[in-house]
């Protein structure tokens, strides 16, 4: 899983990483077209690496990288009751979190940005990992 998750990132760089310089390069990327059903890749919506968009927009790249991340450190964050019972919480949590973002963007109530979004997208990621990384996760049930 840490060696597809690193590919994955790879890609989710971009073009620009290699190299490429014009827009028109990025269109016809190989990493654009393989990413393409992924992500929705509108360019504003991208950081730059160099003078071409990554990829995937900023909330992707941060789901994926957090991701990698999450599943680089897990090894070291010890097994918890704690994070037995809350994990999942915190993986809906950030999702609602993207939701709300998206919505209050909509609707004009917010206006995010890039980094914004990467930090939303990445809250998904490294919960995402720690999910898969937990060894008994569980909703706890109380009455």
């Amino acid at each position: 899983m840490l060696f597809i998750s690193a590919v994955i990132v790879f890609v989710a760089l971009g073009p620009g990483l290699l190299g490429e310089t014009s827009l028109s390069g990025w269109y016809s990327s190989w990493q654009k077209q393989l990413l393409g059903n992924l992500c929705h890749q509108q360019p504003m919506r991208s950081i730059f690496i160099g003078e071409v968009p990554m990829a995937v927009c900023s909330r992707c790249f941060g789901i994926y990288s957090s991701f990698f991340a999450g599943l680089l450190v897990l090894p070291i964050v010890p097994q918890s009751t704690w994070r037995n019972n809350y994990i999942i919480y915190l993986l809906i949590g950030a999702i609602f979190l993207n939701i709300i973002d998206m919505i209050s963007y909509v609707s004009g109530i917010w206006h995010n940005s890039n980094t914004t979004r990467l930090i939303s997208g990445g809250l998904i990621g490294i919960t995402a990992a720690f999910l898969i990384g937990t060894h008994q996760p569980r909703i706890s049930r109380r009455s």
